[in-house]
């Protein structure tokens, strides 16, 4: 039998999603990398969280704040292994995600990376839907053969992500951002991102490691994908401030013009994609009134 001598946590924070929770948890049970607990960080759920990640024998955290930021500090707080990862509950992966992603960051020495999110739709997404709301042309090119590489920027979520916990330190999550219950907010990940990619400077893709993520149909609506666009633009504002707001504050007016024209096009993925610009842009500009 092969040793793994570095542990990792892997944490999956959750919020009333006992069904998607199971998934994930099933296919992490099936990981060749031995060496790993599992750290279910349930964020005040209502349903039976608590029993899923006790019958998978996971470590089990309640964290009565609200928020994915506060989820995701609790992880942090609550693990001390060498590697800690994040995966989202409604993600599953491969059996070789995790050994994959750790030989990446040995023989590289890198201090963080991540690998492919690809989409799995629980309906064949609306033909007006432009395909790039949930995918990355440049990231579903990749094959799991490819070797890894190193980020020139750092990469922006945390669905599909290991860290060495020494270059995590101090740095938590800030939590005037990201999801609360319904809220559409996010941008926690990628400010917390871009501050360890400051300090260790090196971050891998590693095409070997997928994750699966499930997009139910609820989530392919022209409803909920305005409101996630103008999610958006208020978390651009969140993290930017003023100075966003002063060199986007004509955007909306752009965008509804671009929206106009496109309307004799005749194409509705055109016409989707000019409305959510719209609306994330309207999200910048609104997004001071909103706490």
């Amino acid at each position: 039998m092969k040793v793994h001598r570095k542990k990792c946590t892997i944490a999956v924070c959750t919020f009333n999603r006992s069904a998607f929770l199971e998934k994930i948890l099933a296919s992490l049970k099936k990981q060749t990398y031995l060496n790993f607990d599992i750290l279910v960080i349930d964020n005040a759920s209502t349903d039976n969280t608590k029993a899923i990640a006790e019958k998978y024998n996971a470590k089990y955290i309640f964290e009565k704040k609200q928020g994915i930021a506060n989820a995701r500090n609790a992880a942090i707080e609550n693990s001390d292994s060498h590697y800690l990862a994040f995966l989202d509950d409604d993600e599953t992966v491969d059996r070789d995600w995790l050994e994959n992603m750790i030989n990446a960051l040995e023989n590289y020495n890198a201090a963080m990376a991540t690998g492919p999110v690809l989409p799995v739709y629980e309906k064949q997404p609306p033909d007006w839907m432009p395909l790039t709301v949930f995918e990355d042309k440049e990231i579903m090119r990749y094959k799991k053969n490819e070797k890894p590489f190193s980020l020139a920027n750092g990469f922006s979520g945390t669905g599909n992500s290991i860290f060495l916990k020494s270059i995590i330190g101090k740095e938590r999550f800030k939590t005037n951002l990201g999801r609360k219950g319904k809220s559409l907010i996010s941008g926690e990940d990628s400010e917390f991102i871009a501050r360890l990619f400051t300090k260790s400077g090196r971050a891998l893709f590693v095409p070997g490691s997928p994750i699966y993520h499930f997009i139910p149909s609820d989530r392919t609506t022209f409803i909920w994908l305005t409101k996630r666009a103008f999610a958006e633009g208020v978390t651009e504002y969140r993290m930017n401030g003023v100075r966003i707001l002063l060199r986007r504050i004509h955007k909306p007016i752009l965008d509804l013009f671009a929206l106009v024209f496109s309307l004799f096009t005749f194409n509705r993925k055109k016409l989707c994609q000019r409305w959510l610009r719209l609306s994330q842009s309207c999200g910048v500009v609104f997004g001071w009134g909103l706490r």
